[in-house]
């Protein structure tokens, strides 16, 4: 383990936990409070781009490190001196970046786009500002199309009649300005979350649409539209639900056949329910015409709250979501960052939740797979402050060599599996037995040999407590009467 403290502008502090080759966890700290956005990756860099705000506004953050979680560059920026909102974050392929996001100035109605171009160390090729006067500007995502321009959306509302619609912006490659039009009206309240581009050259935008029903019986759907660069609105796809949805992610699958779109969809309304609502992720196969091949409404995960953000396609064609779920109940809940990797058929094959400190709500907004099959993931975690985090694990989703089992030794071939989690922990780790394990002994011990718990005859489901365990590597037994489960498990501050 690799503990760094390094004191910059903004009363800056790192904390860096590596847990060998591939596997990273780092916070910083810049005295109030940041939130990491969007993550690119390429060869030899890791790049992040977040918010961070204190007693002086709201402040666009870069960070630049290399591969190994060292940082290389750190900016702060506030263009105009408005607060920043960042919303997109892409590569393009002439090796630069493509940053934006939302102004807001004192004084000012509304929301401002702004968008520039960026050298990899953080030198800007263009920048550019646009808005209409009296509407409002939020800015959601941007498209790198082939021929090098920029497609922008976003939610452009009016304030007068508490409605909006989507807008599309176009830019060409200097940053001017091609067309600024609306493709959806505002007869409702439309709210962008992703855009993708399609492989007969068209993009598609997710959404969801409320409907401006009363509170208590708030109704938004997610919807889809494919529209050309013209800014002509071509097909139409919607999930109607009869509570709230909201939509998460839009990918081409691998054969470019088909789209995969996921969200997250309220099964019991936190407005009638007084122990607050329960929600479910939503996953369907779109083909080209927009029908459904197959979907599911499902939760993975058995707790009340997950919310979903986002989801990727990893290398190998499976899906990779990326949440946020809630553990624990009523006004105890903590919020944990939470992933979860699919089969193309939306079978599970891992779940892991993820904290920086479980006394705080902690949250993972956005992956990249590496060329190894990686995940590299930032959000906003918790040291003193609420902090910007990243998280870097291998394919299987941990911050550990085989974070969810261990290594079985006995007499027979394996009998039944042994599940851990999370894996590194802060505060506690659970232990999942099947019934054929019933009465295991759980022993700890720390690298010294000394045992740190003991527990004998355990059944089903084991939480241990760990609050007075210092920081590091533990060995875990199970022992059953066929045999003895082991591995090392890892706790963090």
């Amino acid at each position: 383990m690799k503990f760094v403290l390094a004191f910059l502008v903004f009363s800056h502090v790192e904390v860096y936990f590596a847990f060998g080759q591939n596997y990273l966890e780092r916070l910083w700290d810049y005295g109030a409070g940041e939130l990491g956005g969007r993550v690119v990756l390429t060869d030899s860099n890791i790049y992040v781009y977040g918010i961070s705000h204190n007693q002086h506004g709201r402040f666009g953050l870069f960070i630049k490190m290399d591969v190994t979680g060292d940082t290389l560059l750190t900016r702060w920026f506030r263009p105009d001196s408005s607060d920043y909102w960042g919303a997109s974050f892409k590569l393009v392929p002439d090796s630069t970046l493509i940053l934006g996001g939302s102004l807001n100035k004192a004084g000012t109605v509304g929301f401002t786009n702004h968008m520039a171009k960026w050298t990899y160390n953080g030198d800007t090729v263009w920048s550019v500002t646009w808005k209409n006067d009296t509407l409002s500007d939020i800015m959601r995502d941007a498209i790198i199309l082939d021929d090098g321009r920029i497609a922008v959306f976003g939610s452009r509302s009016n304030p007068s009649i508490v409605r909006g619609g989507i807008y599309y912006t176009l830019l060409d490659d200097t940053g001017s300005i091609v067309l600024d039009t609306m493709v959806t009206g505002f007869n409702y309240f439309d709210d962008p979350s992703s855009a993708t581009l399609l492989p007969n050259g068209n993009m598609a935008v997710l959404f969801r649409r409320n409907k401006l029903k009363p509170i208590d019986s708030l109704d938004y759907d997610i919807r889809i539209i494919e529209i050309n660069s013209a800014g002509d609105v071509l097909r139409n796809w919607e999930y109607d639900t009869p509570m709230r949805a909201w939509g998460g992610g839009l990918t081409p699958d691998p054969s470019g056949t088909r789209i995969i779109v996921s969200g997250t969809i309220e099964t019991v309304s936190s407005w009638q329910n007084p122990d607050g609502g329960e929600f479910s992720l939503y996953l369907a196969v779109l083909d080209s015409q927009f029908n459904i091949v197959y979907d599911t409404l499902a939760r993975y995960i058995n707790l009340r709250t997950q919310y979903l953000w986002n989801h990727v396609m990893a290398n190998n064609g499976d899906i990779i979501l990326v949440a946020t779920v809630g553990i624990g109940p009523g006004t105890n809940r903590r919020d944990y960052g939470w992933l979860a990797r699919l089969d193309p058929q939306f079978n599970l094959k891992w779940s892991h939740t993820y904290t920086s400190n479980p006394a705080h709500h902690n949250y993972l907004y956005d992956l990249k797979e590496d060329s190894d099959g990686n995940l590299v993931v930032v959000g906003s975690g918790y040291g003193h402050t609420q902090d910007l985090w990243i998280i870097r694990t291998d394919s299987a989703g941990c911050l550990v060599p085989n974070c969810d089992s261990l290594t079985w030794t006995g007499p027979a071939l394996q009998p039944f599996a042994v599940k851990l989690y999370p894996n590194p922990f802060g505060s506690q780790f659970t232990i999942e037995l099947p019934p054929a394990a019933a009465r295991a002994s759980v022993t700890v011990f720390d690298l010294s040999g000394r045992m740190v718990y003991t527990a004998h005859k355990v059944d089903g489901t084991q939480t241990i407590s760990t609050t007075a365990w210092p920081p590091g590597i533990y060995l875990l037994q199970v022992a059953t009467t066929e045999g003895v489960w082991s591995g090392k498990v890892v706790k963090v501050e």
